[in-house]
């Protein structure tokens, strides 16, 4: 279980991730959930969001167990989506991270938002300035093809957000994903509607003023690279939300694992200079692998570059563009002072 605390003057960000690259069975899966849970309900945190990352075949046993873990100790399962990636070990699951606040006075508050069968779908976090709205959940919709299933996914989505008093405007992250074998099922046989799971992941954030903060959703590169962050603040903390990545030159090979890896790394340590952080800054982050072969290379890598210390979370993910062996999704953030 790795846990990293950025502490803060209204409200303490607690993340935890537990690395599920040698859990083998559910059971051990289940006892790393459980060891997380009693650590939250000791340090008295708050779950805003949770996110998994784990194969398709396994989704559905994960959804049960999870389900059951939070029902036995009688607390209400709180949002959550699910990415699908394998394992760099062939476990069946890859991490689970909670993003747990520990709310230090009362101009910080934070709600579930529930839907009509009671589960939450989202949540609300208010500070003096600032209110986020997360949308995390997992839906099962009705779908025929790929394009309607865009429309569809994104127009409940949006009607979630409109109704709770945020504008698409206000959006600083979005991911919705259509699981790959409900995928493949959908171009098989486009005319015939089936049964869906789609994962959400929305943040957005806006003003209490009604005026944006000077860093609301602005957006920074590393000159013109293909990796960029997303950055915003509240009178607590600056968040940059990066996604780092290389993309290889027409003159480069596509065996060249090792350049793409330390230039990615590179890239996003030069979009943390540029928003005032370092690596140490890093709360949450999953490293992604076209190649189960390359996380050694990559492993050796960190080492030598002093930071293998930032990343808890590795995937083999079969990204959608050839070109891209090795990309890296974070969080980062740093304590500031708004008056």
């Amino acid at each position: 279980m790795n846990i990293k605390t950025l502490p803060l003057k209204s409200y303490d960000k607690v993340y935890i991730t537990l690395d599920l690259k040698q859990s083998w069975t559910l059971l051990e899966i289940r006892e790393q959930i459980g060891a997380a849970l009693d650590y939250i309900a000791e340090k008295k945190l708050f779950i805003i969001s949770e996110k998994a990352v784990g194969s398709a075949e396994y989704m559905d046993f994960y959804l049960e167990l999870r389900e059951k873990i939070f029902m036995d100790g009688g607390l209400n399962p709180p949002p959550n989506t699910y990415e699908e990636a394998a394992s760099v070990t062939k476990t069946c699951m890859v991490s689970i991270a909670f993003y747990t606040i520990g709310i230090k006075n009362d101009t910080v508050s934070a709600d579930y938002l529930c839907g009509s069968d009671g589960k939450a779908f989202g949540t609300r976090l208010k500070t003096r300035l600032v209110t986020y709205l997360y949308i995390q959940n997992i839906r099962l919709l009705r779908l025929m093809h790929k394009n309607a299933d865009e429309f569809k996914v994104w127009k409940t989505t949006n009607e979630q957000i409109l109704q709770n008093g945020f504008a698409i405007q206000d959006i600083v992250r979005s991911g919705i994903s259509i699981s790959e074998v409900n995928r493949a099922r959908i171009e098989k046989d486009a005319d015939d509607f089936r049964d869906y799971k789609v994962c959400s992941d929305i943040v957005c954030m806006k003003s209490n003023s009604g005026k944006p903060n000077l860093n609301h959703n602005s957006q920074i590169h590393y000159r013109r690279t293909s990796s960029y962050g997303q950055l915003f603040e509240d009178e607590d903390c600056r968040e940059l939300l990066i996604d780092g990545k290389s993309k290889i030159k027409k003159t480069d090979s596509l065996e060249d694992t090792e350049r793409q890896i330390r230039r990615t790394l590179e890239n996003v340590r030069l979009l943390l200079e540029q928003a005032g952080m370092t690596y140490a800054d890093v709360l949450e982050a999953t490293c992604f692998f076209k190649r189960k072969e390359d996380y050694l290379l990559y492993t050796k890598i960190v080492k030598d570059m002093g930071i293998e210390d930032f990343c808890s979370s590795y995937a083999i993910y079969d990204n959608a563009r050839e070109e891209f062996l090795f990309e890296l999704h974070a969080t980062a953030y740093c304590a500031i002072e708004i008056d």
